[in-house]
């Protein structure tokens, strides 16, 4: 009732005020993205920089093509420096096509390496922390350890010890697994 009253004393239709809603989306997506575009994660030497990576489904959808059922599915992909969510990067992995219900096309490594080149450089030293995709395997010179953990055996965390300082060669332990994008998926999904 309180909204129904509101409405006419803003004198505002409700297509205006959805038009404001989408263009302020547009304005904030665009800034982010530009943040990210400068953003080069590392960069703290001799110290190493813990990130995890991980790719999720937003949104699946089927058809039916030359009488078989096919699946596609939304994918972003995303990195964050552990302890600082400010540092969280999203992008478009696309849409992947399968014919299997729940199964997504692994992300291939050659688009993990073009993105590696966009967020790393030689000086980033960056530990990686990922689930057990296989394109996460591949060398870069910004990464200096990479750790996944292999969910096809439910297996969400491992203890590792990660190399901290470059120069001193000290090291610590830390989960490998990606739990804090996995909690981030989860708050982006519920929206």
């Amino acid at each position: 009732v309180a909204r129904a009253r509101a409405w006419p004393r803003l004198c505002a239709k409700e297509d205006e005020v959805r038009r404001v809603y989408k263009s302020a989306r547009a304005v904030c997506a665009w800034d982010s993205q530009r943040g990210q575009k400068a953003f080069v994660y590392g960069h703290r030497y001799p110290f190493t920089t813990v990130m995890e990576v991980d790719e999720s489904r937003f949104g699946k959808w089927k058809t039916e093509e030359a009488g078989v059922v096919v699946y596609y599915h939304w994918v972003l992909q995303g990195c964050v420096v552990r302890g600082d969510m400010t540092s969280l990067s999203l992008w478009e992995y696309g849409i992947t096509r399968s014919e299997v219900v729940g199964r997504v096309e692994p992300a291939q490594k050659e688009r993990w390496l073009a993105k590696c080149h966009e967020l790393f450089d030689s000086s980033s030293h960056i530990v990686l922390m990922s689930d057990g995709a296989q394109c996460y395997k591949a060398k870069h010179e910004g990464i200096v350890q990479h750790f996944s953990v292999n969910r096809s055996e439910h297996e969400w965390t491992r203890p590792e010890t990660v190399l901290v300082n470059l120069e001193t060669k000290e090291s610590k332990s830390c989960l490998a697994g990606t739990q804090l994008l996995d909690s981030l998926w989860g708050t982006l999904k519920d929206g």
